[in-house]
């Protein structure tokens, strides 16, 4: 009666078990963070402004930029993120992008 119980519950718990695995790669591949901890495409805007994290690894500009990485991270306009992007001259701005000011005012200083 054992063997019987664990030949029927083995299948059943690698099953479990691969549609875990599953739903962590799935979750992972969906997520748009870089390594660093940065939205990908904060990162990718910031680098559109010729800024790394270095530029904003500063005490008086940590909590705005912890804002402004929970900003992008939620933000609603993805799509014409990536489009502006991809798609903008390089001296355009990114008016529509909630972090525009925060971005600016770290390239002036």
């Amino acid at each position: 009666m054992e063997t019987i119980l664990n030949s029927a519950l083995i299948p059943w718990l690698l099953a479990l078990c691969l549609a875990i695995v599953a739903a962590v790669a799935l979750a992972y591949s969906q997520r748009e963070v870089v390594d660093t901890g940065i939205p990908a495409l904060l990162a990718r805007m910031m680098g559109r402004y010729g800024l790394t994290v270095r530029d904003v690894d500063t005490p008086g500009l940590a909590r705005r930029f912890y804002a402004a990485r929970r900003i992008c991270a939620t933000c609603q306009r993805r799509l014409q993120c990536r489009e502006w992007i991809r798609e903008a001259p390089p001296d355009d701005i990114a008016l529509f992008c909630p972090n525009e000011e925060f971005l600016a005012h770290i390239v002036r200083k």
